[in-house]
């Protein structure tokens, strides 16, 4: 009902996390959330030691403005329609650029790999980041 939220939120500003990721139909996503990939993926953020993905930095960001303005923003559309469905009566589209600007804005690896957790979980909720096995989850969450 996007009638009913334009009407009543001016801003809104989310701080927590979807609460399930189980029916993204993103093809990107689904591919890269599967254990076997998901955990070599950890294995060589492990080996290079490099924990901070997409760090946010000047040289960074200034790329990111650039790609965007190339060919009439398609590239950016391109690269967005990887992560999220493209819904004109809901996205503006024409504003990529500046959502652009700030991207890349970095996380923790944990953080990816939470929600690639989520996405290929078997069922529709949010679970607690999975230590790896039941030992280290019992001893991280009681």
């Amino acid at each position: 009902m996007p009638e009913y939220y334009t009407e009543k939120f001016n801003l809104c500003i989310f701080y927590a996390p979807p609460a399930s990721m189980h029916n993204n139909p993103q093809v990107l996503l689904q591919t890269v959330s599967k254990p076997t990939i998901l955990n070599g993926i950890v294995d060589a953020i492990s080996l290079v030691g490099q924990y901070n993905l997409l760090p946010y930095n000047y040289l960074n960001t200034g790329a990111a403005s650039v790609v965007c303005g190339l060919f009439n923003g398609a590239i950016c559309n391109l690269i967005m329609s990887g992560f999220a469905d493209e819904d004109p009566s809901i996205d503006y589209t024409d504003r990529y650029d500046v959502y652009m600007s700030n991207t890349p804005s970095g996380a923790g690896y944990k953080d990816f790999t939470h929600y690639g957790q989520n996405v290929a979980a078997a069922t529709e909720s949010f679970k607690r980041y999975d230590m790896g096995s039941a030992k280290a989850n019992q001893d991280k969450y009681g």
